[in-house]
């Protein structure tokens, strides 16, 4: 597989407080968005209300695997989406909607 043939990497992001029971639907929604749009997605993070540091978790793995894009199932599942765009594309699977880097954000 050349460079051009491999999958770019994403990293998913969940809150398990707004997902509810709804979580494994959203994750399968999610792995679908990405294989639509060629990502791999390298990790799961999983969060909730209570979580310590959420933005800089997903940053930190969106760093270490060298991902060019974070998938949620809503903005609601991502904390502070400004910074993550500052990044990285956000693509939202609940609104087929993508925010692409740099996004302006109102």
């Amino acid at each position: 597989m050349n460079a051009d043939e491999r999958l770019r990497r994403a990293v998913g992001v969940i809150r398990t407080d707004l997902a509810g029971s709804r979580r494994q639907r959203y994750e399968l929604n999610m792995r679908g968005l990405a294989r639509r749009h060629r990502f791999d997605l390298v990790e799961l993070i999983v969060i909730d209300a209570e979580t310590t540091s959420p933005t800089v978790q997903l940053l930190c793995a969106v760093l270490r695997f060298g991902a060019v894009a974070v998938i949620a199932p809503s903005v609601a599942h991502v904390p502070w989406p400004r910074v993550i765009t500052e990044f990285v594309d956000l693509y939202v699977v609940g609104r087929s909607r993508t925010y692409r880097r740099g996004h302006r954000w109102h």
